[in-house]
């Protein structure tokens, strides 16, 4: 057993939400069009698909030409790294929001990506305490924000439509996303 282990119920771990302060930083940036994996009540773009409408089975570049957000469920990323290589030589750029975890499985898919960017803690002037870059999510039951940080660092995968380079592994501060909120 790892040290990481899930405080979220198995029935709800694969439906918490994205704080909106972060979806919306990133959002500043890359103007999503398409939300890939969402339910009505935790899109964050109006356009979305959910699993009703099984986003790995669709062709994005059909759906839309702006770029797509993704939050996947985090049960089994694998397949939505795929899916993200797939779209991209179809013109699609998609940002995914996962797990650092460069010892799972599906990693290697992440690797093919253009850019990782991890999200790192901070130095706090006004406090003089380092701040955690880790991200409480919002529950699926309560539509609140979780009481604990996910036990994972996170980090932005980054799949440009028709870029086919080497990935570059960056970073970007917790900070930097709530100024940019």
């Amino acid at each position: 057993m790892h040290n990481h282990v899930s405080q979220t119920s198995k029935a709800h771990r694969d439906l918490t939400r994205t704080p909106r302060w972060l979806f919306n930083a990133i959002n500043r940036e890359f103007q999503f069009s398409m939300d890939a994996a969402a339910l009505w009540d935790s899109r964050l773009v109006d356009f979305y698909l959910s699993p009703l409408i099984n986003s790995l089975l669709m062709d994005w570049s059909k759906l839309t030409t702006g770029n797509v957000w993704l939050n996947p469920p985090y049960s089994n990323i694998r397949p939505w790294m795929l899916k993200c290589i797939e779209q991209r030589a179809l013109g699609i750029t998609t940002v995914c929001l996962v797990p650092h975890e460069s010892r799972a499985e599906w990693w290697f898919y992440a690797l093919q990506a253009n850019e990782i960017r991890d999200i790192v803690g901070y130095y706090c002037p006004k406090t003089g305490k380092w701040r955690s870059g880790g991200i409480r999510f919002i529950d699926a039951q309560t539509g609140e924000e979780m009481p604990c940080e996910l036990g994972k660092p996170m980090c932005l995968i980054i799949f440009r439509a028709y870029t086919f380079t080497p990935v570059i592994q960056t970073t970007v501060s917790k900070l930097e996303l709530l100024n940019a909120a």
